[in-house]
C-alpha cells in the first residue's frame, strides 16, 4: 500500500469513506492519506478453555519449525497493510522476518506456552492465522 493524494472537491473528501489505521487531509484541492502512526500496548489474561476447531481446521501450539510459514503468513496478512505504508518490498520482508525470529529468541518477552496457530488442514498444513504471545 501507498500514501495517495488524490484530486477532489472539498465536498467530495467530507463523503468520502475512511480507513481505519489511515490519516486522511485536504489541502489544495486533494485528499491527502498516509499512514496514522499509532501503536497500543495490550495486556490480557490468559486462561485455558475449551475450544473446537471448525471442520477443516486445527488449532496447535507454535514451534520454531513454523518460522519459515509464520514469516510468509506474515507477509500475507501485512505485507500490503498500513504497517508498512511506502516501505520497499525487500524491507517489509526483511520486517517480517526479524518479527518472527525476535518472537522466537525471546527479545520482547519469553514466548509464552499458549500462543497458537490455526491451520487449514490437508495434504500440507496452510496458515491461516496466529497467536504469537510473550510473557
Amino acid at each position: 500500500m501507498r500514501s495517495q493524494d488524490i484530486e477532489m472537491t472539498f465536498e467530495d473528501w467530507e463523503r468520502m469513506p475512511w480507513r481505519f489505521g489511515w490519516k486522511h487531509e485536504y489541502w489544495d484541492g486533494h485528499a491527502h492519506i498516509s499512514p496514522r502512526h499509532k501503536a497500543v500496548i495490550v495486556r490480557l489474561t490468559i486462561e485455558p478453555r475449551d475450544f473446537v476447531a471448525p471442520q477443516g481446521f486445527s488449532v496447535r501450539r507454535v514451534s520454531r519449525r513454523d518460522s519459515e510459514r509464520l514469516i510468509d503468513t506474515f507477509l500475507d496478512a501485512f505485507g500490503d497493510g498500513v504497517e508498512y505504508c511506502d516501505y520497499k518490498p525487500e524491507a517489509v520482508k526483511a520486517a517480517a522476518h526479524s518479527t518472527i525470529v525476535d518472537y522466537f529468541s525471546g527479545k520482547r518477552g519469553a514466548p509464552h506456552r499458549s500462543s497458537r496457530l490455526a491451520i487449514v488442514k490437508g495434504e500440507q498444513e496452510i496458515v491461516v492465522g496466529a497467536a504469537l504471545l510473550v510473557k
